[in-house]
């Protein structure tokens, strides 16, 4: 998961090689709080969303 804020900041950085990312499985919130996140993965898992963006740890 990430903000807008930290996408911007990666991107900001002068030598960034490469200049772009895979966003596969990235789920982006408007912050970190615990309830922004909940209410994403709730509404994600309402949608049957949740299997597809993300990806299980082993």
């Amino acid at each position: 998961m990430t903000t807008p804020e930290r996408l911007i900041k990666h991107f900001e950085k002068p030598n960034l090689d490469p200049p772009g990312i895979n966003i596969q499985h990235l789920i982006i919130v408007r912050t970190m709080n615990d309830e922004d996140i909940e209410q994403t993965l709730k509404y994600l898992d309402e949608q049957g969303e949740v299997e597809k963006a993300t990806l299980l740890l082993k």
